[in-house]
């Protein structure tokens, strides 16, 4: 994503961090090297609060070549972030203003008309009065404490912002928006999407000479509603 929340966290198909990007790896960062995430993350996920702060540990819960990056810089959380309705983000902190945390939370539909349009009643709700966010504390990747890491945007345009080639996301959509694929595993041809190709390779599938497989989360545990899309055009990722 260009303008990521600073300490947003992405899950990636490939085996780097984009720029200005980092993987997930319990790593301690000086506080004086990055004084606002820091700010941020607090002892969250270790560190001593005076010099040192850690970030979070999603090794062991990444899908095989995958990564969880965090953004080191971005857009305060009190900021505007470009977001479409209905997406859902990573946020290790709490839900900044014009987003829900995922919790399951009743809403009522006359707060929140336009989120009630995208994602009606498949999470709960009556459909009447209210209507419910899904409920993603249980999901991976985790939080020390028993909050949800996940996030939903009530306010936004129709569609995503751009994002980076790659990029891994849940969305509550049935269908897939523009220029984006399900996570199913399903084989694309070289040739036309060579970009894609030049990220991923065949890690997930294909012969590597004329095709090659998109990343197979369909067996993903995540409420029902809630599928992992990959962006199959966006802005080519550097390495960091």
């Amino acid at each position: 994503m260009l303008s990521p929340f600073i300490g947003e966290v992405v899950l990636y198909p490939y085996n780097f961090a984009p720029t200005n990007w980092v993987s997930c790896a319990g790593q301690l960062i000086q506080i004086s090297q990055d004084t606002v995430l820091a700010s941020l993350l607090g002892t969250e996920f270790g560190g001593d609060g005076k010099q040192t702060f850690g970030l979070p540990n999603y090794q062991s819960v990444s899908p095989p070549n995958m990564l969880y990056c965090i953004a080191l810089i971005g857009i305060l959380p009190g900021g505007n972030r470009p977001s479409a309705i209905g997406e859902i983000s990573l946020l290790p902190y709490e839900a900044p203003r014009g987003w829900l945390e995922c919790n399951g939370q009743l809403l009522r539909i006359a707060d929140f008309p336009e989120l009630f349009q995208v994602i009606g009643t498949k999470f709960g709700g009556d459909g009447q009065l209210s209507f419910a966010v899904p409920n993603l504390i249980s999901t991976p990747p985790p939080l020390p404490t028993s909050r949800s890491i996940y996030c939903i945007s009530a306010f936004g345009v129709p569609a995503p912002s751009e994002p980076f080639l790659g990029e891994i996301r849940l969305f509550p959509y049935s269908f897939a928006p523009n220029g984006w694929s399900t996570c199913e595993g399903q084989l694309l041809l070289i040739e036309g999407n060579d970009s894609l190709f030049s990220l991923i390779g065949d890690n997930f599938g294909g012969n590597g000479t004329e095709d090659f497989a998109l990343p197979d989360l369909s067996n993903a545990t995540v409420p029902e509603g809630l599928q992992y899309f990959i962006a199959a055009k966006g802005v080519y990722p550097n390495r960091n």
